[in-house]
């Protein structure tokens, strides 16, 4: 697989389950902002804007950064690969079975001789 191609599958799953995680904290950062008294006596506190925010920055924001580390990350790897030696095609198989053919086809003839 080139390394194009694993970026691309290795990020995209990495930025999907960061993006669910993301979503997850953020609903347990609005249940927390939630279950929060008010700073001070008579004040109101209304976690909402917060929160409704936080529900698309924060898994998208994690998503971001998975996406980029794994590229980062596959990047490197790919610099590190050892590279492949060119494999040379040699004729000496063949040639021995050709010349083993041939030996078979002779002694063949002298025993029907």
């Amino acid at each position: 697989m080139s390394t194009t191609k694993t970026i691309l599958v290795h990020g995209g799953i990495a930025a999907g389950m960061l993006a669910v995680v993301g979503y997850l904290f953020a609903q347990l950062a609005g249940m927390w902002l939630s279950s929060q008294s008010a700073p001070r006596p008579g004040a109101e506190l209304d976690p909402a804007p917060l929160v409704s925010t936080l529900e698309w920055r924060l898994p998208f924001t994690m998503a971001a950064m998975g996406f980029v580390f794994v590229a980062i990350g596959e990047g490197l790897r790919s610099l590190w690969k050892p590279k492949a030696k060119p494999v040379i095609e040699s004729s000496a198989p063949e040639d021995e079975l050709q010349r083993l053919l041939k030996q078979f086809e002779q002694s063949e003839k002298v025993a029907m001789k």
